[in-house]
């Protein structure tokens, strides 16, 4: 099964539109399905209960029920330069447990990572992921 680690953005899209009409929103559904395996980090949690708590406070119900079936992995230290720090942290947290997939929204970061392959990880935006065939069957 696809291991997909999915950064703060994506569950946040998906959870401020009901994971409803968005491919983040689809990428999610993958996860809470089962086709995927879905992963994230403390970090990514830290991010998103703060999102979610500031600028939706509605959506926390929603929140608690899509953690459920998400794997949480420990964070790893920083091993890019030119990255920002938590951007950092989370593309290293994800190569360092061997996920199949880093999935982000964030094209001013990792713009120069789309499409290609760190160790196993392969760098994605929502809608490449969710149109790839190998999720697509």
């Amino acid at each position: 099964m696809i291991k997909v680690f999915f950064d703060t953005n994506v569950l946040f899209a998906a959870i401020y539109s009901n994971l409803k009409g968005s491919y983040p929103s689809l990428a999610v559904k993958l996860a809470l399905s089962g086709k995927v395996e879905g992963y994230l980090s403390h970090l990514v949690l830290f991010e998103l209960e703060k999102n979610v708590s500031s600028k939706c406070p509605d959506k926390d119900q929603l929140l608690r029920k899509v953690l459920k079936d998400f794997n949480i992995l420990q964070d790893i230290d920083n091993i890019f330069e030119g990255l920002p720090e938590a951007d950092g942290i989370l593309l290293s947290t994800a190569i360092f447990h061997g996920v199949d997939i880093f999935l982000t929204g964030n094209i001013s970061h990792f713009q120069k990572f789309f499409n290609k392959k760190i160790g196993r990880t392969k760098v994605m935006a929502p809608k490449e992921f969710c149109l790839w065939p190998r999720v697509k069957n």
